[in-house]
């Protein structure tokens, strides 16, 4: 650096935080750099995973998951949400969720068991399998006390 130069040069000590998956660089967490999802409307479930893992990584209070995920809502999914909360005050993340769900997923409970209880195989038996699999997971979501069997009857009920 020339003499007179008002310009500094600063260095920034990138630690690792010991015990866990942080990687600070200055006063900058690398998680800071994660993106949290947008929603439209398309894909429900992908996008509450999503939501999930990221409330997972990074700390935000239950009572500011709600208005934290709503600044990410887009188009239709905006829309919906203003009039869903002037009919449901104070909601939490898992109200939010279901009504998500139920409104743009063709994922929300009983119609996952009229599909499931409906399904046979009309088309090839690895379409079969691959709805059966997808459906069968959405059923556990709902009814986590649902065992084994009950898929195996069902599966082969499904041949018939």
């Amino acid at each position: 650096m020339e003499r007179g130069s008002t310009s500094r040069i600063t260095t920034h000590q990138a630690t690792r935080n010991e015990g866990t998956s942080e990687t600070t660089v200055g006063n900058y967490n690398a998680l800071n750099r994660m993106i949290f999802p947008h929603f439209d409307g398309e894909n429900a479930i992908i996008w509450v995973r999503k939501c999930n893992r990221y409330f997972q990584m990074i700390s935000i209070p239950e009572d500011q998951k709600v208005p934290f995920a709503s600044i990410y809502f887009e188009g239709k999914v905006e829309l919906w949400y203003q009039g869903y909360t002037e009919k449901n005050e104070l909601l939490i993340w898992n109200e939010l969720v279901l009504g998500v769900l139920e409104r743009f997923e063709d994922f929300y409970n009983e119609r996952v068991m009229t599909k499931f209880n409906k399904l046979h195989q009309d088309t090839t038996v690895n379409a079969y399998l691959e709805r059966f699999g997808e459906l069968k997971a959405q059923m556990l979501i709902f009814n986590r006390n649902l065992v084994e069997e009950f898929f195996t009857v069902k599966f082969i009920s499904g041949f018939l």
